[in-house]
């Protein structure tokens, strides 16, 4: 039995439902972005290549989308700035996205104290397998089938705090088998791997 292929109409939609899952993660200061260690990680996260081999099965390619700052509506907790990925694979689109903020503390902070915008639904207050403060949320958008029409389609993603990072998986998970999860492990390893390369330095 087939679900006709729903696909984002294009990678900038699909960034677009990414910025506006975290438009509620705090608001950009200029004066943060500094040679700070937080911000080499940005950097990094935006120009070192998504290894196919840190994918999960299935998928073959993490193309970067976007390494821009977002203003929100979350006072007190300061963006550094996001980088996001385009991820191919079996579940229509995929994403793997980075939030970096300045500490740890403001990165739990909007996992255990989401603003979510209108239509968004907290499905659980943890990722399960992470032991870090994490969310699954479900997001309504459009996409196109196979067919060429516009359809409604819900996002699922799963996100957790990594140190001063928020890592995110997220598909369009038409037989609910819970592939943000592996996108989000995924997205965790290819953090813990740039963090150790900047620590060597």
């Amino acid at each position: 039995m087939g679900v006709p292929l729903v696909r984002f109409r294009s990678v900038a939609l699909l960034f677009w439902v990414g910025t506006a899952l975290f438009l509620l993660m705090g608001s950009t200061s200029d004066a943060a972005l500094s040679t700070t260690s937080p911000t080499m990680l940005l950097h990094a996260l935006a120009k070192t290549t998504y290894p196919r081999t840190q994918l999960p099965v299935g998928y073959t390619s993490a193309k970067v989308g976007n390494a821009g700052k977002l203003a929100g509506p979350s006072p007190g907790h300061t963006l550094l700035g996001t980088v996001g990925f385009a991820v191919t694979g079996p579940n229509a689109d995929g994403l793997v996205y980075y939030s970096v903020y300045p500490n740890a503390d403001d990165a739990r902070a909007i996992e255990t104290d989401p603003v979510l915008d209108p239509g968004m639904r907290i499905v659980e207050r943890s990722v399960p397998g992470f032991k870090s403060p994490g969310l699954t949320l479900t997001v309504p958008t459009t996409g196109t089938n196979s067919h060429g029409k516009t359809v409604a389609v819900t996002l699922t993603v799963a996100s957790v705090a990594e140190g001063n990072v928020v890592a995110i998986g997220a598909t369009v998970d038409q037989a609910n088998s819970h592939a943000e999860r592996p996108l989000l492990q995924s997205a965790v390893r290819h953090l813990l791997a740039i963090e150790a390369k900047l620590s060597a330095r």
